[in-house]
């Protein structure tokens, strides 16, 4: 089983996990996302995802985090915390 059939996020609206650009980090929609997030058993998994996305980087909720969470990382960072947490 991949690490997506098992998420926390799997069956919910994919919009709920994209939402509009200019959306801030306290609102109602990320932080309904960020919950799921922050009880999922494959979170790492879905964080090393990102890191290795090209098209999604700075997009969407990805094992908890924004795309300004991740910027604020960098790429190369972020990939070798998350690959050290796994």
């Amino acid at each position: 089983m991949s690490w997506y059939e098992r998420a926390a996020c799997r069956g919910m609206p994919v919009s709920l996990f994209f939402p509009e650009r200019g959306t801030t980090w306290n609102s109602p929609d990320l932080l309904v996302a960020k919950s799921f997030c922050a009880s999922c058993e494959v979170r790492e998994e879905c964080l090393r995802a990102s890191a290795e996305r090209k098209d999604d980087w700075d997009t969407g909720v990805w094992g908890g985090t924004t795309g300004t969470e991740r910027r604020r990382l960098g790429r190369n960072n972020y990939r070798r915390r998350a690959a050290s947490a796994a």
